[in-house]
């Protein structure tokens, strides 16, 4: 899933019109709700009712709104230390991962974060869910995404 669909779906709710949301994301109505309908087809189900008084969260998208506040807050995390990370290295940042998230999620991410630093490079290093805890040991990576729980104590988020 893409996080402009969920960046979209909580600036509906937040103001509560589709209209407003698409200003506040710089982005046209349409466009919006081209990503709201992509997200309510990814989750088959219905998320918000729209109607001329604005908008409201259906049961659905209730129970998924925490869920998705808690991926763009992780979302804007990651940038924060991606910017850590890349001023206090040579320009490249090294991600350990594996194929869902190097495939699904990293792509957009890093692509929004290289227009605004364009100087930083990527290295995505894919160990698949058994190794990426043997290759954090190795500790070549500035961080990495990982499957939960691990099996010995780390800091994660």
């Amino acid at each position: 899933m893409s996080i402009r669909k969920y960046a979209a779906f909580e600036a509906v709710v937040e103001c509560g019109s589709v209209t407003k949301a698409a200003q506040k994301l710089g982005q046209t109505q349409s466009a919006v709700t081209q990503l709201l309908h992509a997200l309510e087809k990814e989750c088959s189900a219905t998320l918000l009712v729209r109607n001329k008084a604005g908008v409201r969260l259906t049961p659905e998208g209730e129970k998924l709104l925490p869920y998705i506040k808690e991926i763009l807050l992780a979302e804007a995390r990651f940038r924060k230390e991606a910017a850590v990370v890349a001023a206090s290295s040579d320009g490249l940042i090294k991600i350990g991962t594996f194929t869902s998230v190097a495939v699904n999620w990293l792509p957009e991410i890093i692509k929004e974060y290289q227009n605004i630093e364009p100087g930083i490079r990527f290295e995505l290093m894919d160990f698949g869910y058994n190794k990426i805890e043997e290759a954090m040991e190795n500790g070549n990576m500035d961080f990495c995404f990982v499957p939960l729980p691990l099996s010995k104590k780390y800091h994660t988020i």
